[in-house]
């Protein structure tokens, strides 16, 4: 039996994303039917399922929202994701991940033209700058120093734009945010990432979407401030959303959480609690406390949200790190109990993809704009005896599941990888690492300290290209 084209939409309109893939298979009509679907229904559907699941991320299958909508009902029927109601149930492999080594080329002179870098941070020096005074960074790409602005975390991070007796208009790091007068006193604190931005005062948390910094718009909401803490300093480059901490008295001692912000549904969601290994239960009356997403370790974290996943990292039970994806599905979760946070209490983990790391590392954030969420970055120093020191780097490309590995043994007075000015990136559409050695940046800081002598007032220079033998001259009697 034929149905007329409006009475097909509306039945995909109506059905579950289970049954809309089922549809699809009924008949060429369907099928035709499911692929004409509005896209703004399809990201409505989905959205209410995974708010993290979306097109175009590089490196994904995901072209369409239809076929975000075959990949999580895949995922859900596959058998491959194992469901679990807390963290404390995911069984880590026995194995090791292996790592491909990658070359760190030293460099003298500028960057490849094509270099594009991994990550991106408010800090110049982990792009395409070289920090050479406390003023000046130099260009990679043209070796011109130019004055810098203070780091982020000294600059005035909200100006004031317009206030009146309603609203208050701020610049905050870039972006045009305004809040009721109210909100903003002494005490308010702001933090901006690439997805949102979030203001705190002593009782209550706006939460903005970046695209609609305007609480008018009616896409931002208020929540309770009771145990958010603001984590701008060590979170501002989480990609995808913001990852907050809160406190909470379930087991009558201050307990971190993993909350995740939830922009499409507006609400903040309680992904996972963290727990101290250190933590001594024995004062706790167990049969009152009941069994919560928590972890062994106070140090879980989100690294990446990436494909539809919560890419999470942990230390396992044997002192490994893990790194594993978390898929969700928001079907049949409670609504907000007036908390102002929604409880997760069912998830599903792939133990086929973690990948496990022999001890436990640090790690950085990877970033949107450079289309970087697909990398997590872990770094690892290990100190010897007589002082000779080891960094290491690892590199996770989550779409290729492979690992790369950058090792370098140096004396502790030499500094770091990232302190002599590694850079990750990519040239001729290959990943590489380039890194400029002592006795260059050494180089480039006496050109430039050379022609500021001689040319004070200007804002830039070319440190590319050396001085005249009379310039040093003059510049070695001025020193003297």
């Amino acid at each position: 039996m034929e149905f007329p084209p409006e009475i097909v939409y509306n039945i995909f309109a109506h059905a579950e994303l289970e049954t809309c893939v089922d549809l699809r298979e009924v008949s060429t009509l369907w099928y035709a039917a499911f692929n004409q679907l509005d896209a703004r229904l399809l990201k409505q559907k989905v959205k209410e399922r995974n708010p993290w699941l979306k097109p175009g991320e590089d490196g994904t299958e995901l072209k369409t929202w239809r076929d975000c909508v075959r990949v999580f009902v895949g995922r859900l029927r596959s058998g491959k994701w194992t469901s679990i109601e807390c963290l404390e149930d995911i069984k880590y492999p026995t194995e090791l991940t292996e790592a491909i080594s990658l070359n760190i080329d030293e460099v003298e002179t500028t960057l490849p033209k094509d270099y594009k870098p991994l990550m991106v941070t408010r800090e110049p020096q982990y792009n395409t700058m070289l920090k050479l005074d406390d003023n000046y960074y130099m260009d990679l790409h043209t070796l011109m120093a130019r004055r810098s602005q203070p780091p982020s975390w000294q600059q005035d991070f909200v100006r004031t734009v317009e206030e009146t007796d309603e609203v208050g208009v701020y610049d905050c790091d870039g972006v045009r945010v305004v809040v009721p007068i109210d909100m903003v006193t002494n005490e308010t604190s702001w933090d901006v990432n690439e997805d949102m931005v979030v203001v705190y005062t002593a009782q209550d948390v706006w939460i903005l979407p970046r695209e609609y910094p305007d609480f008018r718009q009616g896409r931002g909401w208020k929540r309770s401030r009771t145990g958010i803490t603001n984590r701008r300093v060590q979170r501002n480059m989480t990609s995808g959303y913001t990852f907050l901490v809160e406190d909470d008295d379930l087991l009558r001692v201050p307990q971190p959480m993993v909350l995740a912000v939830d922009l499409d549904n507006r609400r903040v969601l309680h992904i996972a609690e963290t727990r101290d290994d250190k933590f001594d239960e024995s004062h706790v009356d167990t049969d009152e406390v009941p069994k919560t997403n928590s972890f062994l370790s106070s140090d879980a974290r989100v690294n990446s949200v990436y494909n539809g996943l919560l890419w999470m990292a942990d230390c396992s039970p044997e002192g490994h790190t893990g790194l594993f994806p978390i898929f969700i599905d928001m079907k049949d979760i409670p609504e907000d109990d007036g908390s102002g946070t929604t409880r997760v209490s069912k998830m599903y983990y792939c133990k086929n993809r973690i990948m496990l790391f022999k001890k436990y590392m640090d790690s950085g954030f990877s970033s949107t704009p450079r289309q970087a969420q697909r990398y997590v970055l872990f770094f690892d120093n290990t100190v010897y005896f007589g002082g000779k020191k080891q960094e290491s780097s690892f590199i996770v490309d989550l779409a290729s599941w492979n690992v790369w590995l950058m090792k370098e043994d140096f004396e502790l007075n030499q500094g770091s990888l990232f302190g002599r000015e590694l850079f990750v990136g990519y040239s001729e559409g290959k990943l590489g690492a380039w890194m400029y050695s002592q006795d260059m940046i050494d180089i480039y800081k006496t050109r430039l300290l050379r022609m500021k002598m001689l040319y004070p007032r200007r804002g830039e220079y070319d440190v590319s290209r050396d001085r005249s033998l009379e310039d040093d001259f003059e510049v070695q009697d001025q020193l003297e």
